[in-house]
């Protein structure tokens, strides 16, 4: 049925994630929402943009460089996100006792839809760092909601520094690498155990005249099938380091 309206999976990830964002912020108020979200975003781009800053001072203390840099990260967004929280907590109350509460649960609503829409395209900008777009499932780039997450995803992109954003492609680039490489090592394996069972299969197959033959070539070498056969194995595990 799907098929036939043109709608995918992608689509109906899309309209929960909205709905069930949208659901959550207008039980809760726009203005208890926006400073909960201020405080994970506001905690996260101080960690981004104060990390270069930071890093240094933290090397000086923590030898281990991707300790340094994590300790650094986390720390810089706890601190970030304790002060928003602190902030907002006495606004917050005294919104929820007033008489603007039934106002604030609708805007709070509108504020959910943007937030889920805000989500999606994050995870779509992750997609787009660890694949590229032809190599996504046929349920997100058949999705009909795609040119609006597209739209999203470059609005997010102008609100994450150069630096975090290279950082974030040269992790998953590297990521694409090791699992590219894990591929290739099984298919080395398995072109090795293909190439044990034709031995097998061969020597169980061969006349006493063929298995003394054999042998004989044995003592020689390998023939010239088995050895451009072990060459292309050799350049798959070479090509594996």
């Amino acid at each position: 049925m799907m098929e036939q309206t043109g709608f995918t999976v992608g689509d109906i990830g899309v309209v929960v994630v909205l709905l069930l964002s949208g659901l959550l912020a207008l039980s809760r108020g726009l203005v208890k929402e926006a400073f909960a979200l201020a405080a994970w975003v506001g905690g996260a781009l101080i960690a981004l943009w104060a990390f270069p800053l930071v890093r240094p001072f933290a090397l000086d203390f923590i030898p281990i460089p991707w300790a340094a840099e994590a300790a650094t990260a986390i720390g810089l967004f706890i601190l970030g996100f304790i002060a928003i929280s602190l902030i907002s907590r006495p606004i917050t109350s005294r919104v929820r006792d007033s008489d603007l509460r039934p106002l604030d649960r609708s805007l709070g609503f509108l504020f959910g839809l943007l937030r889920g829409a805000a989500l999606i395209s994050l995870v779509y900008l992750l997609m787009l760092w660890l694949w590229q777009p032809i190599d996504h499932p046929d349920w997100v780039r058949n999705a009909r909601s795609l040119p609006l997450v597209e739209r999203g995803t470059k609005i997010l992109q102008l609100f994450i520094p150069d630096e975090a954003a290279r950082m974030g492609e040269d992790a998953a680039s590297d990521a694409e690498r090791q699992i590219r490489k894990g591929q290739e090592a099984r298919e080395a394996i398995e072109t090795l155990d293909s190439l044990t069972r034709e031995a097998q299969e061969e020597a169980e197959g061969e006349t006493p005249g063929q298995a003394q033959g054999q042998a004989e070539d044995d003592q020689t070498g390998y023939d010239a099938r088995t050895r451009n056969q072990m060459d292309r194995l050799n350049q798959q595990l070479d090509a594996t380091e």
